[in-house]
């Protein structure tokens, strides 16, 4: 049994770098108010390389390095950072603790996948493993930039490192040094009847800790059931290229949180939130296909917002997926599928911006009885099966002539006489009417004003043989159509 402890050091310091990326150039320094003096809470490596130490004033840090940058602890970017890095390693193991704020603790892991997992720029994250969760916690301490991952053994792995990774209190660290110890090997080495009746039971339970004789049991975090992820920002944006980069950070984050609870997206909801406290501007994406990868979600999110004009800075952004259980299903040998449903809908999304989300889909027929009322259905990914078992039985044989129809039908000039038709010009043909069909009354939707309509259709032989169909709307006359 194995245990891997991951860690990100300077951890308040690395969420502002997750964050906003720009920030992680120079010196930088968490400060912290104790009593009525700032001090310096944590610092990077570039500031400790210039002079700057935690514990240490402001005024003195600024004094040995002139170019230290100041800044305050966010927890929106502390915790968006630790909900990426439980993330990361429920990829790796399905027993994950979460230990403390940018650690994580791991049991029997598979070996870490660089490949699959993308470090975001400025993530510096420290891996150690050891027989027991304590000496892998103090393995992360051997670890380096250059060296991030660090397996021991055993204790004796950890001989060289200082006191102050045992976790024991300011007072006993004094007496241990009084002794002349000063690392882990030498205290390891004393006895622990020594270690109990001098220095008390915290001391004891360090020594075994050090010794590997007590493994703790991990207490496993479960799996996020709410997928959401927003960032307030403290600078609004006025163009498309930095909304988008937010958001592809964003969805990176819960494509890692729907990987872990083996879930995939149906449906995204947006909101941008406006500068000003203007009202903000929601949307809702439903996917062709529910995935979880980033890039396809990104793309559906960057067709609409390609055309979106909005009135004020966007200053907040803010995310939630509506998960599904993952579903793989084997495609069928007899159905033609869409290869990739994400790119048709993507397609159509285009359309739809160029002509109008009324002018693209494909027709349908209304329920009315009025001649040739089609509307526009969305698009489907998915193909509907067809019912073909009426096929070929005598009530779907079509029957008399066939009429070709003119869509829009062509206008026309009607004689008439005795309420009957009686001469026709038209570009299409013209001539005296010599046998005459109907008149054939229809009507309907009464009961709204912009789709009511009435007509009068006739079916009419002209002399040199052609048969027509007319139309009568008001006063209006028009060629429906030439029976063939």
């Amino acid at each position: 049994m194995a245990y891997f402890v991951w860690r990100l050091p300077d951890f308040g310091l690395q969420a502002l770098c997750y964050t906003n990326p720009r920030s992680e150039t120079g010196p930088m320094a968490l400060t912290v108010e104790q009593g009525r003096q700032p001090l310096l809470d944590t610092c990077n490596e570039t500031a400790r390389i210039e002079g700057a130490e935690p514990g240490m004033s402001v005024s003195r840090a600024l004094a040995r390095c002139p170019r230290l940058r100041l800044v305050s602890r966010s927890p929106s970017a502390e915790e968006r950072l630790d909900t990426w890095l439980r993330a990361v390693a429920w990829r790796h193991s399905p027993y994950v603790e979460v230990t403390g704020p940018g650690t994580v603790t791991l049991k029997d892991p598979v070996p870490f996948m660089p490949e699959a997992v993308s470090l975001p720029r400025g993530i510096d994250l420290r891996r150690g493993g050891g027989p027991t969760p304590d000496l892998a916690a103090m393995a992360t301490a051997l670890s380096s930039r250059r060296e991030p991952e660090v397996r021991v053994s055993g204790p004796e792995d950890l001989d060289s490192l200082a006191l102050g990774h045992l976790g024991l209190s300011r007072e006993t660290e004094g007496i241990l040094e009084s002794w002349g110890l000063r690392d882990c090997g030498s205290f390891r080495r004393l006895s622990r009847e020594q270690v109990a009746g001098r220095l008390g039971l915290p001391a004891a339970a360090a020594w075994d800790r050090l010794a590997g004789h007590y493994s703790r049991p991990l207490r496993i975090a479960s799996p996020p059931k709410r997928f959401e992820a927003s960032l307030e920002l403290e600078y609004a944006i006025e163009t498309l290229e930095p909304l988008l980069f937010i958001l592809g950070r964003l969805f990176g984050e819960l494509s890692l949180t729907l990987e872990a609870a083996v879930k995939v997206a149906s449906v995204i909801h947006l909101r941008l939130q406006a500068e000003n406290d203007q009202p903000p501007y929601t949307r809702v994406f439903r996917l062709p296909e529910p995935t979880r990868k980033p890039g396809i979600l990104l793309r559906t999110v960057h067709t609409v917002l390609d055309n979106l004009r909005l009135e004020h800075p966007v200053a907040g952004v803010a995310l939630r997926v509506d998960p599904v259980p993952e579903h793989r299903r084997q495609q069928d040998l007899f159905t033609a599928e869409l290869r990739d449903p994400h790119r048709f809908s993507e397609t159509l999304a285009c359309l739809a911006a160029l002509v109008g989300p009324q002018s693209a889909g494909t027709p349908v027929f209304r329920d009315t009885h009025r001649p040739d009322a089609v509307a526009m259905q969305p698009l489907s990914s998915s193909r509907a099966s067809v019912d073909t078992s009426g096929e070929g039985s005598p009530e779907c044989e079509c029957r008399g002539f066939p009429l070709d129809r003119f869509r829009p039908p062509r206008r026309a000039s009607v004689g008439v006489q005795a309420g009957q038709p009686d001469f026709v010009e038209s570009p299409v043909c013209s001539g005296r009417v010599v046998a005459v069909r109907g008149p054939w009354y229809g009507s309907g939707e009464w009961w709204e004003r912009t789709r009511y309509w009435s007509e009068v259709e006739w079916d009419v032989q002209l002399e040199n043989g052609s048969l027509l169909r007319l139309v009568r709307s008001g006063r209006k006359w028009s060629l429906a159509g030439v029976y063939r």
